[in-house]
């Protein structure tokens, strides 16, 4: 008799953010690996509109709500893969369980009390897990920090990203210009941004991502009344996103709280210097390849290294950064979590 595995891919509710994305593409990553394995058989937990995504060689579950509190008649499973750390539904808890977790934001980001209760939920979900996968070391060294007993059984697999340079057609904007993408929350320092662009007269700044937050809104509001070469296109497409990354002189990613930093990789598959902040997982992502703002470093010498990662750019780094972008793979990913599986 062939070992279930079920995967929870219940964000593909909103598949065009985020974990919404993981969910697809690592979906369609495992099912893929999945007609080599042929002692196993998968089962997606998927929303009822998202029947049939993964292809006909894997079964389909969408649960009830109540599932959520009584996990009556969900698949039975020989292991469950809970692909996030706020996984809605659970198994049966004598069966094993594979936890992924994506970051430890919230224990900056919340109140005290709120991260306490957040952390203590993830914490029991370590507890009943067989297995931990992290997105980055630095997400494992945080598990260690606040969660050590699931230090021991886990490990870092690497999201993988999507390939954009195939996407580019049109660069929209003439005059030499750096790029930034984000969803514009108080963590990810736009304000920063904007400051050192007052250091930066010979570029222009194009800005994509959500700028409709209550952080963001009164930052654009300061910054159309002072006349900057900033320009704001809002939330953009896959095929915009690639336009802005193919014709920019650099990227710029201000972040100093992230698991992955996925728009980084997304830059350096076009080759494009990348700036970027010390902080979290980011190095660890760019590597030795990568510009970054230290802590301490005033907005002159922030500007500075903007200019430098600028003035260095040539065809060897290009095709190295290339290089490594091509190194954070779903193929991969979904190679590596196979062999969890099965070790587990």
């Amino acid at each position: 008799m062939k070992k279930r595995i079920v995967f929870d891919a219940l964000k593909l509710s909103n598949p065009y953010v985020g974990l919404g994305q993981v969910a697809m593409h690592l979906g369609k990553a495992v099912s893929a690996r999945a007609l080599e394995e042929k002692e196993f058989e998968l089962c997606f937990l998927v929303p009822p509109e998202q029947h049939g995504v993964f292809g006909d060689s894997v079964a389909y579950f969408t649960p009830k709500w109540w599932q959520r509190y009584l996990p009556i008649g969900l698949p039975t499973a020989d292991l469950w893969h809970a692909m996030h750390q706020d996984a809605a539904f659970l198994p049966p808890k004598n069966t094993p369980l594979l936890l992924t977790i994506h970051d430890f934001n919230f224990m900056y980001e919340k109140s005290p009390s709120k991260s306490a209760k957040r952390l203590s939920r993830v914490r029991r979900l370590i507890a009943r897990s067989v297995h931990l996968t992290t997105i980055s070391e630095f997400v494992r060294h945080e598990l260690k920090r606040f969660a050590p007993e699931g230090y021991a059984k886990s490990r870092t697999i690497y999201n993988g990203v999507p390939d954009l340079s195939a996407l580019a057609e049109n660069h929209t904007v003439t005059e030499p210009y750096i790029f930034t993408v984000a969803n514009w929350t108080a963590r990810k320092q736009l304000h920063v941004l904007l400051e050192v662009m007052k250091y930066l007269p010979e570029l222009k700044l194009v800005v994509a991502g959500n700028v409709e937050t209550a952080y963001a809104k009164p930052l654009v509001a300061a910054c159309k009344a002072s006349n900057q070469a900033i320009e704001f296109v809002g939330k953009v497409s896959d095929e915009q996103k690639a336009n802005y990354m193919a014709g920019c002189s650099a990227f710029v990613f201000p972040s100093r709280i992230e698991g992955f930093g996925l728009p980084i990789v997304e830059a350096m598959q076009f080759g494009k210097p990348i700036i970027t902040t010390d902080g979290t997982c980011l190095p660890e992502v760019g590597g030795p390849l990568g510009y970054y703002w230290t802590a301490g470093m005033s907005l002159e010498e922030q500007a500075a290294v903007v200019r430098k990662a600028i003035a260095e750019d040539d065809s060897s780094r290009q095709n190295a950064l290339k290089a490594r972008a091509n190194s954070f793979s779903w193929d991969k990913a979904a190679e590596q979590f196979w062999e969890v599986y099965k070790k587990v």
